[in-house]
């Protein structure tokens, strides 16, 4: 088999795993399993998300109120809140998730000129997305945050009964899932930026795959940097602290625009070296110095010299003010959710 066939095999075997949803985020396996479930539920993703948090909203107002009626009270509002709100933050970074699979279906593999490049993408989209990694994670990330947030909530609404508890968990649990996909969201463009692409040659940064991870992927910042903004004063009702919580959005945030930058920059260096190597190849073909005489030749060593210079000076940055600007008001969202909660700790720290 050759090489191109090869990679065309390749290509359409990726592409179709994609379309079979075999790289699916865990929620929207859980989505289409609900759905072959109950044939009836309407076919998108709201009805799946509504009928998961309501189903976890019936297990935790069980929990709570076998606790007692006190905790029962206490308590019902806010775990409401949660779960919806953190139910709808994995549907939502899942939704990010399948939008950047669709560039990658329309654009990127047509474009990807190296067979082990594919193979490597595969086994990252598997790793991402799978079950065993997602929860795995998760139950790590909980580990981590638990012994800090868990005392406080003790602190601020005294002991808890072992069903308050669990269900307590099973709320910081979604936040700890909805962690692991925009983790995984944010490392998309690096594991990207180590590959082959093929691009415009004299203008590379406009090629469809550039253009629209590009887009994509700025976006997808903005919107989350919205909900982080929503999360910040939701945290504050909800009376989870927001140090270190606020890092967990923050942080993923200022690198999706950072990777962004960097990642792309990379795929289209990248793609402009192969073109100026093969223009240089061809130009040491000519060999020009045993051809001086002949105008044919002479003429095309020019043309090609030029052609190679117009490509290594062509603007290939994917860095706009527009880009830029973005980037501020992603940290400025939350950024300034979190000032407003804390204006008085903040003010006494400055001692104003």
């Amino acid at each position: 088999m050759s090489v191109q066939t090869n990679l065309s095999t390749l290509r359409a075997e990726l592409k179709q795993r994609l379309a079979n949803g075999e790289y699916d985020p865990l929620a929207e396996r859980l989505s289409k399993w609900l759905h072959r479930t109950i044939p009836r539920l309407p076919k998108n993703t709201l009805s799946a998300y509504l009928v998961l948090s309501s189903i976890h909203l019936v297990a935790v107002y069980l929990l709570n109120y076998s606790d007692g009626v006190e905790v029962f009270k206490e308590w019902l509002l806010l775990a409401f809140l949660t779960i919806f709100f953190f139910w709808f933050s994995i549907f939502l970074v899942t939704r990010l998730h399948l939008m950047l699979y669709r560039i990658l279906f329309d654009y990127v593999i047509d474009s990807m000129s190296q067979p082990k490049d594919i193979l490597d993408l595969d086994r990252w989209l598997r790793r991402f997305n799978s079950t065993a990694w997602t929860l795995f994670f998760s139950l790590v990330f909980l580990a981590v945050i638990m012994p800090y947030h868990y005392p406080m909530q003790i602190l601020i609404h005294g002991m808890m009964g072992f069903s308050t508890t669990l269900s307590l968990f099973s709320g910081y649990f979604l936040m700890c899932t909805a962690e692991y996909l925009l983790i995984t969201l944010m490392l998309f463009p690096l594991i990207l930026s180590r590959y082959h692409i093929d691009l415009y040659e004299v203008d590379p940064k406009m090629s469809p795959s550039v253009r629209y991870l590009s887009t994509v992927i700025r976006d997808s910042a903005y919107i989350l940097s919205v909900y982080a903004a929503l999360g910040t004063f939701f945290m504050v009702y909800a009376r989870i602290p927001l140090l270190p919580s606020s890092l967990l959005y923050m942080l993923p945030l200022a690198g999706i625009f950072i990777f962004r930058q960097s990642s792309l920059s990379r795929i289209v260096s990248r793609a402009r070296d192969v073109v100026l190597e093969r223009l240089r190849a061809e130009m040491v073909s000519l060999d020009i110095e045993n051809h001086f005489d002949d105008p044919a030749c002479w003429n095309q060593f020019k043309a090609m010299a030029e052609y190679y210079d117009h490509v290594k000076s062509a603007n290939s940055g994917v860095f706009d003010m527009r880009v830029g600007l973005l980037m501020i008001n992603t940290i400025l969202l939350p950024g300034t959710a979190f000032i407003i909660t804390h204006f008085d700790q903040i003010r006494a720290f400055l001692g104003w």
